[in-house]
């Protein structure tokens, strides 16, 4: 089995794929030469597709996935966990707003825990995203008693078997994939933690993630309300752990 699969979703990234690429791959052989790195290309119309061919010619560890409609970022994401066949399963974002080093900092915590999330303590990103992230917190600490400072951070390490089967309990046209995970994580025995990451402004490109602001927040909030009605959280964790009381 493969020891790590690198999930990276990337629509229109033309400036900033490569040196994302490039710059995982440097980190990462540095601890293990056991890795993956799935890109899932969803259906850029800028140079990104010719950009990720060439890049597969030179870069053994690289596998570009190509769905056939878009999936947009939660489907992307989803289609890269699916294929992931690493023992653990690291996810980040396409846009160069991390720096590749601090995986380490998450790395060396997988001997003691099974999901460690990255923590944006300076979030260089517009206002109306971080008050979101605000709203989004205190949401999750209503409707599941739970505190986590950053559950949607696209800078995460997981246990193959904690997302596999987090996957299995949840239908394909999940929306906020990475917030219900965080969100499963926090409830159950699972030994989760956050780790302080770097977050840097956006240099080059354009953020895709605004389209219907309105339409994404009542999408959200709608689905994480049908996760607490349903327990799903709750089932998922017993299904992880059924010796747990």
């Amino acid at each position: 089995m493969t020891e790590l699969s690198v999930v990276i979703p990337c629509h229109n990234e033309e400036d900033n794929i490569e040196a994302c690429i490039r710059g995982f791959c440097a980190v990462i052989s540095q601890k293990t030469a056991s890795f993956e790195i799935l890109v899932v290309e969803d259906g850029s119309s800028d140079q990104t597709p010719a950009i990720l061919s060439r890049l597969e010619q030179t870069i053994p560890e690289l596998r570009v996935l190509r769905p056939s409609v878009n999936l947009g970022h939660g489907g992307a994401i989803r289609m890269g966990y699916e294929a992931a066949e690493g023992a653990w399963i690291f996810q980040t974002d396409s846009d160069n707003q991390y720096d590749p080093a601090d995986f380490l900092k998450l790395y060396e915590k997988t001997a003691n825990f099974d999901f460690i999330l990255g923590w944006r303590r300076l979030r260089h990103d517009p206002p109306h995203r971080r008050m979101l992230s605000t709203g989004l917190r205190v949401l999750l600490w209503i409707l599941f008693g739970v505190q986590v400072k950053d559950p949607n951070c696209p800078f995460r390490l997981m246990r193959h078997d904690f997302v596999k089967s987090f996957l299995a309990a949840l239908p394909p046209e999940v929306f906020i994939l990475n917030t219900l995970l965080s969100v499963t994580a926090w409830t159950g025995p699972s030994r989760r933690m956050e780790i302080e990451i770097r977050h840097f402004a956006r240099s080059k490109g354009v953020s895709i993630h605004g389209g219907n602001l309105v339409r994404a927040v009542f999408r959200g909030g709608l689905e994480l309300l049908q996760f607490r009605i349903g327990n799903q959280a709750g089932k998922i964790n017993n299904a992880l752990y059924p010796f747990t009381a």
